[in-house]
């Protein structure tokens, strides 16, 4: 699913249950320190792996956030990337269940 800023994809989760969050930092409305804000507090599994893709990963990596699977990975970001992160993501999920 695809929204097109960080309040729109707090209603995505509403509806369907998520396998993977990946967000930017710096969006329009709010930012993705929101959404993965509201995406954990709502009630979604609070191991919820969450990818920032952004240009702002040292800016983001100051930030204590205190969440559990929180990975970063830095713009521009190939598509090869994006896919082995899907893929760990999908390994650890195949294990846990």
């Amino acid at each position: 699913f695809k929204a097109g800023n960080g309040v729109e994809a707090t209603g995505i989760e509403k509806n369907i249950k998520l396998d993977v969050v990946i967000t930017d930092y710096k969006m329009l409305v709010a930012d993705g320190l929101h959404l993965v804000q509201h995406v954990r507090d709502s009630g979604q599994d609070r191991n919820l792996p969450i990818l920032f893709l952004s240009g702002f990963i040292p800016e983001l990596k100051k930030i204590d956030t205190r969440w559990d699977n929180i990975f970063f990975l830095e713009k521009p970001a190939n598509l090869e990337k994006i896919i082995t992160f899907i893929k760990r993501v999908e390994k650890v999920k195949l294990k846990s269940n």
